[in-house]
């Protein structure tokens, strides 16, 4: 939606039912991510350090020592910290609503 702002600002009209979804998303080069066992105040501090509303909750997936993806998803590393460069299976979408919930009372 940036991209046709900024289009529509400079005179420039582009028809959203066109518009490929790529050319309006976030690449995945540049998603900020954390794994499951981030810490609350830490993803808060990441969104607002990223300037960022949403994040990418990344289960990290085991590998083989060859480097191959293991098969099975439920064996993520259980203590890995926030990554800035998700990789692995995704397990939700945490929002500044959900953070704010457990720290602001009647927020929820």
């Amino acid at each position: 939606l940036n991209m046709l702002g900024s289009a529509a600002r400079l005179g420039v009209s582009l028809d959203p039912r066109r518009v490929a979804i790529t050319a309006c998303a976030t690449p995945s080069s540049s998603v900020v991510g954390v794994t499951p066992n981030t810490a609350a105040i830490s993803c808060l501090q990441k969104m607002v350090d990223d300037g960022v509303r949403q994040l990418p909750v990344i289960a990290p997936v085991a590998t083989t020592p060859a480097g191959s993806t293991s098969g099975a998803h439920a064996s993520a590393v259980a203590d890995a910290d926030a990554t800035d460069s998700p990789r692995g299976m995704l397990v939700a979408m945490l929002t500044m609503r959900d953070v704010l919930a457990h720290f602001l009372p009647g927020s929820g």
